[in-house]
């Protein structure tokens, strides 16, 4: 059994006429929940990219401040 595109055209239900305002918000909301589950793939390795640059770049800015920041928060300064 083929699963149902939800990016396929005329795929989206449309509220009947009279509907009110963002009658179908809830599903559209979890279609995308849905697809973005289902294609981890897509942004797994992007996201551990980010990882492994943002990490060592946060590090390096504030581990010597942090290193800094206990004796001169406690008047160790030489």
């Amino acid at each position: 059994m083929a699963e149902e595109n939800p990016f396929a055209p005329g795929s989206a239900d449309q509220p009947a006429s009279g509907a009110p305002p963002f009658a179908n918000f809830g599903r559209y909301f979890g279609t995308g929940f849905q697809v973005y589950g289902q294609r981890w793939r897509d942004w797994i390795v992007p996201m551990l990219v980010a990882a492994c640059v943002s990490v060592p770049a946060v590090a390096c800015c504030y581990l010597p401040f942090f290193l800094v920041a206990g004796p001169l928060s406690c008047g160790q300064v030489s």
